[in-house]
């Protein structure tokens, strides 16, 4: 067993496997942003660190242990994030990178971040242009679209 969760591209950040189950939900908004997942008899704690509701965002997942699971449900304000900050900059962690439509793109193990992170932002990089490329190609489709149903004037 592993104390790195498992990811699968194209997968939601909260649910990065088809067989992971979310357990707790700590912080959400449109979509949940910070809570806990067990996967294969495990739990992690998920939290996006950066792009909230943006094209693109930053999530980290950590093994939590099943007392440091109760200890955050028996926790609020700044004890719980005392708690949950602990957790986070402890122990083995997964740093993913995920587009919107797209889900998780790119994925690294903490450990390995300077050897791998270059290549991952290189990846995220590459699929923001392409991405970037087919939202221009549609807006010029439809303004060429639009020009040809507009009547000519008389």
């Amino acid at each position: 067993m592993s104390d790195l969760i498992r990811l699968e591209h194209g997968q939601l950040p909260w649910k990065p496997t088809v067989d992971s189950q979310n357990i707790r939900v700590y912080d959400e908004y449109d979509i949940p942003l910070t809570g806990v997942i067990q996967q294969d008899g495990c739990f992690y704690l998920f939290n996006c660190s950066a792009g909230r509701l943006q094209l693109g965002s930053m999530w980290f997942y950590n093994l939590i242990s099943s007392a440091d699971l109760a200890a955050l449900d028996d926790l609020e304000g700044e004890e719980f994030e005392t708690r949950f900050r602990s957790i986070r900059l402890n122990g083995p962690a997964r740093i993913a990178l995920s587009l919107r439509n797209e889900g998780l793109v790119v994925d690294v193990d903490a450990a390995d971040m300077k050897e791998h992170l270059p290549s991952a932002l290189d990846e995220l990089v590459n699929r923001f242009e392409r991405y970037a490329e087919t939202i221009s190609r549609g807006r010029q489709e439809v303004q060429e679209l639009r020009s040809s149903m507009v009547p000519e004037p008389a």
